[in-house]
């Protein structure tokens, strides 16, 4: 457990593998209270961020430490290197994972829904559609195109001369793959579905000014 201030440089780790880069941290009770490393050294500067939400912190020098704690009295919480593999995954899947029909489709209902349906229909439809395409959750493709740089905590591309990559991946890095999958499918079909609709609702405006 992290338990004394951070003095030198690093990044905190989040569950949902996004980095918080710090110039110095501090566990609060419930809280790591951290100082952004491009904020000044005025108190106004200082921010709060719930333990549980934080993973590990990441120093420049090279150390870690691990904020998760598991609870393994009932062995119901995910182990540390299950988090890490999912983590993991999640990062791999922002890289590889790029489906722009989603997008395109849901540009599509958009423009469709607001054409010719009624006003609350039409403003339900592109909303509707990103839940019913997010009960399918996208599959990690094996093997990987990617490798893990440990060291430098990313992924890279793969060496010179090597063909593939790792062809079998862990239970949690599958689900944290298809859990970030799933998010920026939904999400890029949101956004397709509210352009698709603002394009209906201005070619009815031309139409109907005429």
């Amino acid at each position: 457990m992290f338990s004394a201030t951070c003095v030198l440089p690093g990044k905190a780790c989040l569950h949902k593998w996004q980095r918080k880069r710090f110039s110095s941290a501090e566990l609060k009770g419930e809280f790591i209270v951290y100082r952004p490393e491009t904020a000044g050294n005025d108190k106004s500067s200082i921010r709060k961020a719930d333990k549980y939400n934080i993973f590990s912190i990441k120093r420049d020098d090279g150390t870690e430490e691990v904020i998760y704690n598991p609870d393994t009295t009932y062995g119901e919480d995910p182990s540390i290197e299950e988090v890490r593999d999912y983590i993991k995954g999640e990062k791999y899947a922002t890289l590889v994972y790029n489906e722009p029909v989603n997008f395109v489709t849901g540009m599509q209902i958009g423009f469709t829904s607001g054409l010719l349906l009624p006003a609350f229909y039409a403003l339900a439809a592109p909303v509707v559609y990103p839940g019913i395409i997010g009960r399918f959750v996208p599959t990690v493709k094996t093997p990987l195109v990617y490798r893990y740089d440990t060291g430098k905590d990313v992924f890279t591309p793969l060496p010179e001369g090597t063909t593939t990559g790792e062809t079998i991946v862990s239970e949690a890095f599958a689900a944290g793959y298809g859990k970030k999958a799933r998010n920026m499918k939904m999400k890029s079909s949101l956004i397709g579905g509210a352009i698709g609709f603002a394009f209906s609702v201005t070619a009815l405006a031309l139409l109907l000014g005429k």
